[in-house]
């Protein structure tokens, strides 16, 4: 990973109760722990973009990573599903 760096965000370091449903990823357009991803991995060049776009694809979820990535040259993501699964992200056209 030469000139890139990997963040990695997932409610499950920060958690508020024993099962792991209620972290410290809020979503907040709800208020609530973010639900849809259990992590979101982000390669970038530069650390500050990868861990602030890791913790927003923890928020906005698999189906709108690829638009958030657009936006920061030299991206991608792997994310993985609450059901165990991993698909890599890259940045939509």
């Amino acid at each position: 990973m030469s000139d890139n760096a990997l963040a990695v965000s997932s409610g499950a370091g920060t958690t508020f109760e024993p099962n792991g449903q209620f972290h410290h990823i809020f979503d907040p357009a709800t208020g609530a722990s973010a639900a849809t991803l259990t992590e979101a991995a982000v390669i970038a060049p530069r650390a500050m973009i990868a861990d602030a776009l890791a913790t927003a694809i923890c928020v906005v979820g698999e189906k709108r990573a690829a638009a958030l990535l657009a936006g920061y040259p030299r991206t991608r993501a792997i994310v993985t599903r609450r059901d165990g699964t991993t698909t890599e992200v890259s940045p939509s056209p």
